[in-house]
């Protein structure tokens, strides 16, 4: 579908790029890092809206699938030829739906087809990479830009910023920590005296026992630290190995104090500690959970839904 193409006045681009150019200020220059975050949010927001306008609405007047082993091939007839130029983009089906149920827009919910792999003349074809079953394809109807994953996104970031502001979040010092580096948090007398490397760690993780001293700094910094501790590094340098490292000694910490609180009441039940290792791309946590972590720590790698079956149980 070929953009439309309008001719204004000089007056009107001015407007709208010094609007902008207004947005954009708002995120490199904000009063505060939580002023940028929403700035950043609100030019998110517009960005997208723009996006869809611009490839608007695309009817079609015959669907067909076929189900694949890990996805769905659908194929749209439209009603206008397509050049190459669209292949990439993902696309939803419009559905009519009452005003009142949930996750509705306008009346409207879109339901992913996948992204574009083939135009041929009026023909679309698009994959969808899913396992679990998906919703009935309306026979015709009109196909837009998907945009549920991107406005489900910005949801979740606007609640996350909301329960921070709030004081809500489980670091309650996050904004203080953000905004001026310091956090009024209170420690217990006892905090912030674990020795980084035990005998026990060289024990159940050998690789420790050759750690360099900028390592075990980091090491000592993370299990040290109340709220957050930041461990930077290039390509290369061992984060993975202090990553698991940082796995074992907060099992052993997380143990001995079970142990402790056995003594103090025997009717305790001893728990296993629960580590979560989140990382934006997945092969961070491929590499930090694909071998056995140290002190038979088992590991689950939560998959999205679109995961092959193959990668799934190679962590189970």
């Amino acid at each position: 579908m070929a953009p439309e193409i309008k001719f204004v006045a000089q007056s009107e681009q001015s407007v709208a790029n010094d609007a902008l150019a207004a947005d954009l200020d708002k995120i490199a220059n904000p009063v505060s890092y939580f002023a940028r975050w929403e700035a950043y949010d609100a030019l998110s927001k517009k960005l997208l809206e723009a996006e869809s306008e611009e490839f608007g609405e695309l009817l079609y007047t015959g669907c067909t699938f076929q189900t694949e082993a890990n996805g769905i091939t659908y194929e749209f007839t439209v009603d206008e030829e397509l050049d190459d130029s669209l292949k990439g983009i993902e696309l939803g089906v419009s559905k009519n739906t009452s005003v009142f149920e949930e996750n509705s827009d306008k009346g409207k919910k879109q339901i992913a087809v996948g992204q574009i792999k083939k135009i041929s003349g009026k023909k679309i074809t698009t994959f969808l990479e899913v396992k679990d079953s998906v919703e009935e394809i309306p026979s015709s109807g009109s196909l837009r830009l998907f945009t549920a994953g991107d406005k489900y996104i910005m949801a979740r970031r606007q609640a996350a910023r909301e329960r921070m502001i709030r004081h809500e979040s489980p670091i309650k010092s996050i904004v203080s920590l953000i905004e001026t580096g310091t956090s009024a948090y209170e420690l217990p007398s006892a905090w912030g005296n674990q020795k980084p490397v035990t005998e026990q760690l060289k024990r159940n993780y050998p690789r420790a026992n050759d750690l360099n001293e900028d390592q075990i700094r980091a090491l000592d910094l993370a299990i040290n630290t109340p709220d957050i501790a930041l461990i930077q590094g290039p390509p290369g340098t061992g984060k993975t190995t202090v990553i698991k490292a940082i796995c074992e000694r907060f099992r052993e910490i997380f143990e001995a104090e079970e142990k402790q609180r056995q003594r103090v009441n025997p009717d305790h039940v001893l728990r296993s500690p629960k580590i979560l290792i989140s990382s934006f791309q997945n092969e961070a946590v491929d590499n930090a959970i694909s071998t056995p972590l140290p002190g038979d720590i088992p590991a689950y790698r939560k998959t999205a839904k679109r995961t092959k079956e193959s990668s799934k149980e190679q962590y189970q």
